[in-house]
């Protein structure tokens, strides 16, 4: 278990590839050694990655695996596709709240909607920096019962380290038409020897920020990816809507999402009331947690054996043209000469998931 975040490399050796190269194979020995505890010789390895992943970056992964770890095979996979593995499904549209952004991709009959991508930077980042914010405006914070003081005369760290936590533990989203302001609650800060008395308006209101912006929030991001479908995939795709990544495990996250998409679709002001003829959401519930799904697909994924090999690059194939495809290239000589096997006519990959387990949406 990882206990903090640290950097591992500079974002300057994606420039350098000799450099890169030796730092991510250092990396990757220090997790296959120190962590896992297995020996990496002839194993399958699936990398579960982001849609815009630099190809020096998936390079560097490759090298690394197959000639400092010897894997036999390596399979890059989208995390966003994955995604749909958990939960048994060909089409869904996946919205990933990270961190610093939240990243919304149809997936239709198990082929990702790349034009169809769309990026907000609305996400877990900037939902802690709004409650930072009001906790230090609106907050007290007490020590003995005697000494009251505002949370602004704490040291900074203290609420940078705590504040995840003070989110996870107190704050839930409101639905649109819901404006009480529930109880004020005690927060302990071990690290300060003191409490902190968080505002019943900061537990309820601190995720509006992620709904509020008109023109780049997350449901015109999801409005925007539906439209820019094939009319015929976007009936399917808005019944399969599945939201994962950690800035959405707040409760009441899915049932606000939903309203801001019914609001968004009826006001006849937006260019969606003309252009969707969409007259519901169902949102699917993930198996395990919900920022965990995309591992869990590639978990489900890796079981299928002649899915993973359609998809893999082997080790000699790679010391061949010392180079991966882009999934998305449109040079299929270089895909062919690089995989193992043909896709040809054969079927999607996605259909040969239908024994796991399929969750029903809920609307």
């Amino acid at each position: 278990m990882c206990i903090q975040t640290v950097n591992v490399m500079e974002t300057e050796l994606l420039q350098n590839a000799p450099k890169l190269n030796k730092a991510m194979s250092s990396f990757l020995k220090d997790i296959y050694l120190n962590y896992l505890l297995l020996n990496s010789k002839d194993s399958r390895v699936i990398i579960v990655e982001s849609l815009i992943s630099p190809m020096t970056l998936r390079n560097s992964i490759a090298f690394a695996l197959f000639q400092h770890l010897n894997v036999s095979h390596v399979v890059f996979m989208p995390s966003h596709l994955l995604c749909t593995f958990a939960i048994g499904k060909l089409s869904a549209l996946v919205v990933d709240i990270g961190y610093k952004e939240t990243e919304v991709l149809p997936i239709y009959e198990g082929i990702p909607i790349v034009n169809a991508w769309q990026a907000v930077p609305f996400a877990a980042e900037e939902l802690q920096r709004t409650v930072r914010n009001l906790i230090l405006e609106k907050c007290e914070v007490t020590g003995d019962p005697d000494d009251v003081k505002p949370a602004s005369m704490l040291r900074d760290e203290v609420i940078s380290v705590e504040i995840e936590d003070i989110i996870v533990r107190t704050c839930f989203v409101r639905s649109q038409d819901n404006d009480a302001t529930p109880l004020d609650v005690q927060y302990p800060l071990y690290s300060a020897n003191s409490s902190l008395l968080l505002n019943g308006y900061i537990r309820s209101h601190s995720a509006d920020v992620m709904f509020d912006p008109e023109d780049a929030s997350i449901q015109s991001a999801i409005l925007e990816a539906v439209l820019k479908c094939p009319r015929d995939c976007r009936k399917k795709i808005c019944e399969n809507l599945l939201v994962v990544g950690g800035g959405a495990m707040l409760p009441g996250f899915n049932y606000r999402l939903k309203q801001e998409l019914c609001s968004l679709l009826e006001d006849k002001d937006q260019k969606y009331h003309s252009k969707l003829n969409i007259s519901s959401f169902k949102f699917h519930t993930p198996p395990g947690q919900i920022n965990c799904t995309q591992w869990l697909g590639g978990s489900i994924f890796g079981m299928l054996e002649t899915a993973v090999l359609e998809r893999a690059v082997t080790r000699e194939k790679f010391a061949e043209c010392g180079r991966l495809p882009d999934w998305l290239s449109p040079d299929p000589a270089l895909r062919e000469e690089l995989h193992v096997v043909k896709r040809g006519a054969s079927t999607p990959v996605m259909t040969r998931s239908s024994s796991a387990s399929k969750s029903k949406p809920s609307t």
